[in-house]
């Protein structure tokens, strides 16, 4: 059975540690060649095992130390991280039939990783709500042993997820639609969110640009 490891990306030919990436953390040999493959981490990278193991999955590169991330809605830096996890959802109207994805980014590159989309009419919200949900259902699953950190750009939807972490029985205000539908969305999140320790940031739109999730569909 192989170890479970702390492994650092980093660029060949080039000295540690002002080239590191980030680290790959609590993982197999073989789930590294799965990730760096995910992540276009292959021609000009290496990646090298270091002392310690953590309980993290994929930590940000301006994280010195491989400790396990919180269970959280963080707060967001000035920095533009340069490796992210981001989602973002659409309506056609709102209601309105719409969708949303979850995508990786990596110095400019953008991989979509999971895509919904649906016909029947919802609000914005609850898609951007099934979002979140979706990528922590795909970094919930051991060959996505990654994204420690996850970025929206809904401030709506992530006050509702930091109420229901912190077991606020009064999360929606009393003009909100699809009650149900975002309650049961909310306990799926909380549930997946204490077994994944997945943090949620703000993606700080003034300051980076667009999330690298966006549709484009801006007027």
């Amino acid at each position: 059975m192989q170890k479970r490891k702390t492994y650092q990306i980093v660029k060949q030919n080039e000295q540690y540690p002002a080239n590191r990436v980030g680290y790959f953390a609590n993982v197999t040999w073989d789930e590294v060649q799965v990730l760096r493959m995910k992540l276009g981490l292959v021609n000009g990278y290496q990646i090298n095992s270091i002392i310690g193991t953590g309980e993290g999955k994929l930590l940000n590169p301006t994280i010195e130390h491989a400790t396990a991330p919180q269970m959280t809605v963080a707060e967001n830096t000035d920095k533009r991280p340069i490796m992210s996890l981001s989602v973002d959802a659409w309506t056609s109207g709102n209601p309105g039939m719409g969708g949303c994805r979850l995508v990786g980014e990596y110095k400019g590159q953008v991989k979509e990783l999971s895509t919904y989309t649906s016909k029947a009419p919802h609000s914005n919200n609850l898609f951007e709500l099934v979002a979140v949900l979706i990528a922590l259902r795909w970094a919930s699953k051991e060959e996505n042993r990654m994204g420690s950190e996850i970025y929206s750009d809904s401030k709506t939807v992530l006050a509702w997820i930091t109420k229901a972490m912190e077991g606020n029985k009064k999360i929606l205000g009393p003009k909100v639609n699809e009650r149900e539908l975002i309650e049961n969305t909310l306990l799926d999140i909380k549930l997946l969110m204490e077994q994944t320790k997945v943090k949620l940031i703000k993606w700080n739109t003034e300051l980076w640009g667009e999330i690298p999730a966006d549709f484009n569909r801006k007027k």
